[in-house]
């Protein structure tokens, strides 16, 4: 979400699309493929970003690896990813897979008119992505961590899990790869 350059503000959720990226702005070919883009949450007019203290505190505290789970299930079409790195103000996801769909053609060539043949579903690996962290806080005290409208629903770092909704309205869970393994959080200063 790189490519969205200032706050997504709106008086009312999901009614603004999601601003596709500048490569994938103009409709394909003829525009028969082309599919509205999804509303996204955006963040209440009148938020504003958060002290640069708390941002400090809030970077220091997401830094590092984390394992993304799902708390809903997905749409097939809807890419999941499974791991984030938060270094600086940035993160990156990779990892996980997603659906494509492709149009297998006819055999022997019978491609007539409106035959496209059948759809063929492949499982495809997803490409990283880097995002960056935009916070701002509303009147209702939510934090917003994106420019799309994400929130941080619950924090607890020292127990190795936060919980988002993300700009999409999907909620999901980062967990420390110590947590998801069942172990005890690692000691700091030993030595």
């Amino acid at each position: 979400m790189d490519h969205i350059k200032e706050p997504i503000y709106c008086d009312q959720p999901f009614t603004k699309n999601f601003p596709l990226p500048p490569e994938k702005a103009d409709p394909p070919c003829c525009g028969c493929c082309f599919v509205q883009p999804p509303k996204v949450r955006g963040i209440p007019t009148g938020a504003k970003p958060i002290s640069s203290e708390e941002k400090a505190q809030l970077l220091k505290d997401f830094e590092g690896s984390w394992k993304i789970v799902p708390l809903e299930s997905a749409a097939p079409t809807l890419i999941v990813f499974t791991d984030v790195m938060v270094r600086d103000d940035y993160f990156i996801i990779s990892g996980g897979l997603h659906n494509r769909i492709q149009q297998q053609l006819a055999a022997h060539g019978n491609n007539g008119p409106g035959q496209h043949g059948r759809p063929v579903t492949t499982a495809v690996a997803n490409s990283s992505q880097k995002q960056t962290f935009h916070f701002f806080r509303d009147s209702a005290d939510i934090l917003y961590v994106d420019l799309a409208g994400s929130m941080l629903v619950k924090m607890d770092f020292a127990g190795g899990e936060v919980e988002f909704d993300n700009a999409f309205g999907k909620k999901m869970l980062w967990q420390r790869p110590w947590k998801q393994q069942g172990s005890p959080p690692p000691q700091e200063g030993m030595g």
